[in-house]
């Protein structure tokens, strides 16, 4: 009687797996919003793969059915290694309607998250920027994810010869962009989490590469703080919050995201999207700028020993972070860079609060901004000066107390992460992070002679163009993993880029401190903005979606800040109302080159 109970079970469950032609389906092993993940077995080449089964609900409107697999090939081009690869897309005759993708053996990153809650600050950055390689490639090919959510990113494991390896990929590029172009979203049901939405997706604009901008930073925002930057009771009150564009600062939830990150991050949530970074490109650099002012000039291995060994990991990440945090500070405090310093200093007593010398360090420069902006304000050095004679050193010590402002440390320990009440919400602001930017020395002509004989090593790194040459004083020097002995004092650099046709020189005046270690010193080789023209004829609209939003209108051009020296996508041309036909166009644009589009 139990063996017939088994035999039906089985039967059973036969019955509701599809049968398909060529692949095998095993098991599922995941079910959304859009579709059903069996692992499969492909029977021709034996291989074992997974296979999207979009729902019958969804495959059963004629219109999804016609677009399905035109569309799906375009996804299909996508080769990356961030990127789960597919391999097969249904045939039209087939009743199901199915992609054939790479099966992934690991673990979703919502199971990351819901195991830890939340991310170590340089994991989670460092997770960020591998899925950005993933769309900036996805972009450069002409298609937008608009739906980057912990589901859709795959955390992959593979250890040999005493090592671990982690791939970090994204999937479901274009599933949403399939079903939204016919109206799909339209009638009520929303696809995927609304919290990972942009506000232009919401509320049905035109969507381009700056919508992944926003899911990417929705995803980074959770990683750090441990939830949604915009959150509700249901699904109404997520899409209210995304659209009002407000939510509590990361910094303002967990101390120990610090500032510099929170900023980024904050612009790109921005609600305008003028205000968010142009691109995925834009934002990966910003945030390997905070990175690399810690010295983490790469996070893979630190994405791959955290997730090999989370409770090592762990132990020894706070007094690592702490010890970088406190370098970056004094450096930054040695280059007169108040702000930095005091964003460094500050995170690290999220860590360690109540730290008495991390505190003496943030007093010291609360005590120092105050002096300048007293300066600055109109209180001539001879009036302190003179206060300081009246009033003795003891008196002077009771005045500057009594002006500095109370530095208190916002730091706690690790903490629920439920929003606290008193907590204000904030509008992500390009401005407000381009305040907080620390502001580059102005180029001299000459630099000042130096009376010090005191030498002190230095190591140049250039960001942006690849290729650049550095100059110090005038000499040509070697950059790249070489060191310098300079003599303490002033100094100027010089970057140059490969060609200056795409790319603009840089030119710096540093000051070498005397003191032991390396001293970091770092160029950028901004890219010119390409310039796009439209054909001369009247009336004529270009619309490039993956290079920039609005529309193009004949006779006319458009500047396009560039990230790389080239960008590559498709522009349609149209002539409304005279019933032409659109012509569709490949476009390569170079930095500080003007491209002409042709009318045929």
């Amino acid at each position: 009687m139990a063996e017939e109970t088994v035999r039906q079970k089985l039967a059973s469950v036969s019955e509701r797996i599809p049968q398909l032609v060529k692949y095998e389906l095993l098991e599922e092993i995941g079910h959304g919003g859009m579709a059903t993940v069996y692992r499969a077995r492909d029977r021709r080449l034996g291989r074992e793969v997974a296979i999207k089964l979009i729902h019958p609900h969804l495959r059963q409107n004629p219109e999804v059915a016609a677009r399905f697999i035109s569309e799906a090939k375009t996804v299909a081009k996508l080769r990356h290694p961030n990127i789960v690869e597919v391999y097969d897309v249904s045939d039209s005759g087939e009743d199901e309607r199915y992609l054939v993708v790479e099966l992934i053996r690991g673990v979703t990153l919502r199971q990351l998250l819901s195991e830890h809650q939340r991310l170590p600050v340089e994991v989670a950055v460092g997770v960020a920027l591998e899925l950005a390689l993933a769309l900036e490639h996805a972009h450069k090919e002409g298609v937008i994810h608009r739906d980057i959510k912990p589901e859709n990113v795959l955390v992959e494991t593979a250890t040999g010869g005493g090592t671990s390896a982690v791939r970090v990929m994204l999937t479901d590029f274009g599933i949403a962009k399939l079903l939204d172009a016919q109206g799909i979203t339209s009638t009520g049901q929303v696809l995927g989490s609304p919290a990972h939405m942009a506000p232009e997706q919401i509320e049905g604009a035109a969507v381009d590469v700056r919508a992944d901008v926003f899911g990417l930073g929705v995803l980074l925002y959770e990683c750090l703080v441990g939830h949604l930057p915009f959150d509700g009771k249901n699904p109404a009150q997520v899409l209210r919050a995304v659209l009002e564009g407000t939510f509590i600062r990361a910094d303002k939830e967990r101390p120990e995201v610090g500032s510099r990150f929170a900023l980024q991050v904050s612009k790109a949530l921005a609600r305008d999207v003028d205000r968010r970074f142009a691109s995925v490109s834009d934002f990966a650099a910003a945030l390997r700028n905070e990175l690399s002012a810690l010295q983490f000039d790469s996070t893979e291995g630190e994405v791959a020993q955290f997730v090999s060994s989370p409770a090592s990991y762990l132990t020894a990440y706070p007094e690592r972070i702490v010890e970088r945090l406190v370098t970056a500070g004094e450096l930054a405090r040695k280059n007169r860079q108040v702000a930095l310093a005091t964003a460094h200093f500050n995170r690290a007593l999220a860590y360690r609060p109540g730290d008495p010398q991390l505190l003496a360090r943030v007093s010291g420069l609360a005590r120092r901004k105050r002096f300048s902006s007293l300066l600055r304000g109109g209180v001539g050095l001879g009036a302190l000066l003179g206060a300081c004679a009246l009033l003795g050193f003891q008196g002077w010590s009771l005045w500057l107390a009594a002006h500095a402002p109370t530095v208190q440390s916002t730091a706690t320990p690790v903490r629920p992460v439920q929003a606290p009440a008193a907590a204000p919400p904030v509008v992500a602001d390009h401005d407000a992070v381009e305040a907080e930017r620390p502001k580059k020395p102005s180029a001299r002509v000459n630099a000042k002679p130096v009376s010090s004989q005191a030498r002190r090593k230095v190591e140049v790194r250039i960001t942006g163009a690849m290729g650049g040459t550095l100059k110090i004083d005038g000499q040509p020097k070697e950059w790249f993993g070489a060191q310098h002995e300079l003599q303490a004092g002033e100094h100027i650099f010089e970057f140059v880029p490969p060609d200056e046709t795409c790319c603009v020189p840089e030119t710096q005046h540093v000051l070498i401190e005397e003191g032991d270690g390396v001293q970091q010193v770092v160029g950028h080789l901004a890219f010119r903005p390409a310039t796009l023209e439209a054909p001369s004829k009247l009336g004529l609209e270009v619309r490039c979606p993956t290079l920039f939003p609005e529309v193009l209108r004949a006779p006319g051009e458009r500047s396009i800040p560039m990230g790389h020296a080239s960008a590559s996508g498709s522009c349609t041309l149209t002539i409304p109302g005279e019933g032409s036909v659109p012509v569709e166009k490949a476009v390569t644009l170079r930095a500080g080159q003007s491209t002409q589009l042709s009318w045929p």
